[in-house]
């Protein structure tokens, strides 16, 4: 968003040692030389497609998943591009789009600005619509259905807090050990590592959560379809074709769009193996985004985050409020009763609710005070997982009780 007047101004940058994109003049430059830059990799064929070729693979297929990194206008580009070559289009799914955009898609906003502003995109918290706006512009001038691909707040608030449960509709059979590793993996590397280890589980089954009910959404629509959604939920390993395929929705492709790295020119670095297809191209900054997010990261994932002042950036300009966390979990009444601190609610022969409520320190500022929540909810909890052994909760006065915690992890 702030680079935004930036991108435009370079919009007519052209690769010099990369290939040109079939959408137009890159938007972005870095990495525009690297010879990976425009070019299509096939994870099936071990090779080289020209775009023509792409196009020709994806035309008749059921479902069409595109994977993103949001904030890349490039990507955006692309995905308009292939949504308009595509010999026939059903429906285009967003999971930029949650089922309370439903009913104002169904009114049947006739522009783009006029969608933006029916679904209140300014204040959706997604990257400027300007980057976004080909995209919707070329689905409505092909007529097809918008789905509003993505789960609400409160539905997933709904499943941190009670875990993730078999749905015969949504397909959310049990993952393979393998599975179930690449998807955890996936979220500590999306996480550069900071997420508290605690919170992983409640964040994979999240993600499964999503993954399945974008797939029911784009299943229950006409085809052709196509998915737009962020590069991880695009894996055909673990992310939403996956559940299309337990579903039924016939034959299914991804195509990862995906930023090249400096100095890295071999296909095989980028991991196609977890897509159909994989397009480079240029990448929006040259700065580490781990490295940019590090102060974030470090207070999301407190644990892990260094001792001392450096893990509170800011807390000397910070104005902190009274502040208290509570950490419900579960354990043994009789066992809880005796550790110093600690109530709880149940029979002594029964698993009770323990809850520990202690004041957060004044020197954490006040965007800190959830993270450090967190990982006092994960030392509190142990070796104990899932959404209904551990939840905590943030509040100036009493606890609201165990229907208003957040599980561990279940951050917005």
């Amino acid at each position: 968003m702030r680079r935004l007047s930036i991108l435009l101004a370079t919009a007519t940058l052209t690769a010099c040692g990369g290939h040109a994109s079939p959408a137009g003049p890159w938007a972005t430059f870095n990495g525009a030389d690297q010879p990976l830059v425009g070019r299509v990799w096939s994870a099936d064929r071990d090779a080289f497609l020209d775009t023509d070729d792409l196009i020709d693979a994806l035309a008749g297929t059921d479902v069409v998943v595109l994977g993103e990194k949001h904030d890349n206008p490039d990507h955006h580009r692309l995905e308009a591009w292939i949504l308009e070559r595509l010999p026939t289009l059903g429906a285009v799914a967003f999971e930029m789009l949650d089922e309370d955009d439903a009913e104002p898609l169904a009114k049947g906003p006739n522009t783009a600005a006029e969608l933006a502003t029916a679904v209140g995109w300014e204040d959706s918290g997604w990257p400027h619509f300007v980057i976004y706006e080909p995209v919707f512009a070329v689905a409505l001038a092909r007529a097809a259905q918008l789905v509003a691909a993505h789960p609400s707040r409160g539905r997933l608030r709904d499943i941190m807090k009670k875990g993730l449960r078999l749905d015969p509709l949504l397909k959310l059979d049990p993952l393979s050990p393998d599975e179930g590793a690449q998807l955890e993996q996936e979220i500590r590397e999306t996480h550069c590592g900071y997420a508290p280890e605690k919170m992983i589980g409640p964040m994979a089954d999240a993600q499964r959560f999503k993954d399945a009910w974008m797939a029911a959404r784009a299943v229950e629509v006409p085809a052709p379809r196509v998915l737009l959604a962020g590069a991880g939920h695009a894996r055909r390993d673990i992310g939403v074709p996956l559940y299309l395929r337990r579903q039924g929705a016939g034959r299914v492709l991804s195509v990862a769009f995906v930023e090249v790295r400096a100095g890295v020119d071999a296909p095989g670095a980028y991991q196609p193996e977890r897509f159909d297809f994989v397009f480079f191209t240029p990448r929006l900054e040259d700065a580490d985004p781990c490295e940019r997010f590090r102060s974030q990261l470090e207070q999301m994932g407190a644990m892990h985050a260094p001792a001392g002042p450096s893990a509170t950036p800011g807390a000397a300009d910070a104005v902190p409020t009274a502040r208290r966390c509570t950490v419900y979990r579960a354990g043994n009444a009789e066992v809880s009763r005796e550790a110093a601190g600690e109530t709880a609610v149940g029979d002594a022969s029964t698993t009770a609710i323990v809850i520990v409520t202690e004041d957060v320190a004044a020197e954490v500022p006040d965007d800190g005070v959830e993270a450090a929540c967190a990982a006092r909810a994960a030392e509190r909890c142990g070796a104990q997982t899932g959404p209904d052994a551990c939840r905590f909760e943030v509040h100036a006065a009493e606890p609201g009780g165990w229907d208003a915690a957040r599980p561990l992890g279940a951050t917005e």
